[in-house]
């Protein structure tokens, strides 16, 4: 029995025909090509392949119309096709994934400040402002709220010290509650902090799902590129608001033709894509080494089902189809090892220059807080030192007018300016005022 089989005249791998040599007896004629036709060898039909280069709509459409039997290479199997054609037993897997250059930059959380969530932060505002008023209220309205605030960051500051103010029992035991909230909040922080430190890595790459490139696209200043005719994030999208913002993004997306050369894709830019099972050791490849292109897999969509389409009505043609690939079973990747090898797995191995930058790195989280207190400090101080310069040139100018029986109120901002450049004049005067 002869079936009559269409599909794409290239495709990667899986399909190789030329105008020269469309048949299932070419010289390497693709990955899908040979083991359909070890498949068919062994079912006892001849193919037939027909000279045509169409769309995968076509080909659906041709086979369950009964124009053709079978397609010569496979199919993402979908419950919306299963409504055409029929599918054989699966073969292969496609895997979901993203296209992306490597990344350069160190991934540092900030584990000091981020280690505590707005939630907490807003429960310490809450603790810090009810608890001195009650240390206050149960003391007995002894010392007054600002005592008593620097006494509660005291206690969460030196939990191991000597607890003085106490002036009333009920305030001994709202101190022992107060001491307890401080106790658990540093033992909080402290495991926060070091799941953050642990989190710290230099990965190479941002996002390995849908939800972490939408935050990629919204914050971080990647884009998308879009291939002619290949994956949109209509195809990657799970739900209503992962759906809309994907398609905002499209709006400013990179288009490119469908032999586009993905070696050259520039940083800081995604491109939907899929790869096949047998290509994908682990979850992040190479694409391309060289240029250090990676092929990063979506942790969180499943796989898709790849097999051969055939008519609904030859149902004998797919029972014996499917006992001849069960005797093939395993031995699609000898098929697939002759035409490419699998993408390298990518792995992450550091220079001593690289694991001295990210040593380097981990200390700015560190210092960054210790930093912004000593800014703060810098500013009180100088604030501090005008301040005493302008009430020392206040007091000079009172006396030098004292002196001279002016009216100290009936000074302009002139005369003020003035005044602070003979200092010396004046402070002459207050000393000779005060002989």
């Amino acid at each position: 029995m002869k079936l009559r089989a269409v599909g794409y005249m290239a495709n990667e791998e899986l399909v190789n025909f030329r105008k020269e040599c469309w048949k299932m007896e070419c010289k390497r004629p693709g990955i899908d090509v040979e083991y359909l036709s070890a498949a068919v060898k062994l079912a006892g039909f001849e193919v037939e392949v027909l000279p045509e280069d169409i769309r995968m709509e076509e080909i659906l459409a041709l086979i369950g119309n009964g124009s053709v039997d079978i397609s010569v290479h496979t199919i993402v199997q979908s419950i919306d096709r299963m409504q055409l054609v029929d599918f054989t037993t699966p073969i292969n897997y496609i895997l979901y994934g993203f296209i992306a250059k490597e990344s350069d930059e160190l991934k540092v959380q900030d584990f000091i400040i981020d280690s505590i969530s707005p939630e907490i932060i807003l429960l310490m505002i809450v603790a810090f402002t009810f608890s001195p008023l009650l240390m206050w209220f149960f003391s007995g309205y002894q010392q007054n709220y600002i005592l008593w605030l620097l006494h509660s960051v005291r206690v969460l500051l030196k939990q191991d010290g000597e607890i003085k103010r106490r002036y009333t029992t009920s305030n001994s035991l709202f101190t022992i509650s107060w001491i307890w909230f401080c106790f658990f909040f540093t033992l909080f922080y402290e495991s926060a902090m070091k799941s953050n430190l642990l989190l710290s890595t230099k990965k190479g790459y941002e996002f390995q799902e849908i939800n972490g490139l939408i935050d990629a696209l919204d914050n971080k200043g990647w884009k998308l590129m879009i291939q002619e005719s290949g994956w949109t994030g209509n195809d990657f999208c799970r739900n209503k608001y992962q759906c809309e913002r994907l398609k905002a993004h499209e709006k400013d997306a990179i288009h490119v033709p469908v032999d586009y050369d993905l070696k050259k894709i520039p940083p800081k830019t995604v491109m939907f894509t899929g790869t096949y099972s047998n290509q994908l050791p682990t979850d992040v490849c190479y694409y391309n080494k060289g240029h250090r292109v990676l092929f990063i897999k979506d942790l969180t969509l499943g796989s898709g089902l790849l097999a051969y389409a055939v008519n609904k009505n030859q149902t004998f043609v797919l029972d014996k189809l499917n006992r001849a690939l069960a005797k093939m079973q395993d031995s699609y990747e000898n098929f697939a090892r002759r035409y490419s090898a699998p993408y390298l797995p990518y792995r992450r191995i550091e220079s001593s220059n690289e694991s001295y930058a990210l040593r380097i790195a981990y200390l700015w989280p560190l210092f960054r807080l210790c930093l912004i207190l000593l800014g703060v400090s810098l500013g009180l101080l100088i604030g501090e030192r005008l301040m005493e310069s302008s009430f020392l040139h206040i007091h000079l100018l009172h006396e030098e007018c004292r002196c001279e029986g002016k009216d100290f109120r009936h000074l302009t901002r002139h005369s003020f300016i003035a005044g602070t450049l003979k200092i010396k004049r004046i402070k002459k005067i207050v000393e000779r005022s005060t002989i």
